[in-house]
């Protein structure tokens, strides 16, 4: 091992010994750990378990235990980042539903001032997003309906 690759292995979050003497799967083993890993995967190799044993006493490597955490943790995110994706990918079916829907749609937060209207609000009643949105739905008050009708659900 050269300097060089010394300081890369120091500098690394996580080093690996590997024990074995075909230079293409080494070369390729630490082509694929250099680009997933982004430099924080260190790989060092021995060609016998002696020199493995020797390089084990000149250097601190990572114990499987520290791999398999490494592994777990790879895989939490990778999980968390497809649950994040499935949850965004509902909301936009969802958004798209409202958007597209024949029916009225207002959303209003707690007290009653209107948030979000979808098209067919504004195709029904007249009246553009941007003048319903921060207003009560009082706007569509008039003499022909009840008072019931103009009560706000919070449900």
């Amino acid at each position: 091992m050269n300097r060089a690759q010394d300081q890369d292995l120091i500098a690394a979050q996580m080093q690996l010994l590997w024990v074995g003497n075909n230079e293409k799967e080494f070369a390729y083993l630490r082509d694929v750990l250099t680009r997933s890993g982004e430099g924080r995967l260190g790989l060092d190799r021995a060609r016998s378990p002696e020199e493995a044993l020797q390089r084990l006493n000149q250097t601190t490597y990572d114990s499987a235990m520290s791999v398999a955490r490494a592994i777990r943790y790879a895989v939490d995110v990778y999980c968390k980042k497809r649950q994040h994706q499935k949850a965004e990918d509902t909301v936009r079916k969802l958004w798209r539903a409202v958007e597209q829907s024949a029916d009225l749609v207002i959303i209003t937060d707690r007290g009653g001032v209107i948030e979000y209207v979808n098209p067919a609000f504004e195709a029904l009643t007249g009246y553009s997003r941007e003048e319903s949105v921060g207003r009560t739905p009082r706007i569509l008050k008039s003499d022909q309906q009840t008072a019931n009708l103009y009560q706000i659900h919070p449900d």
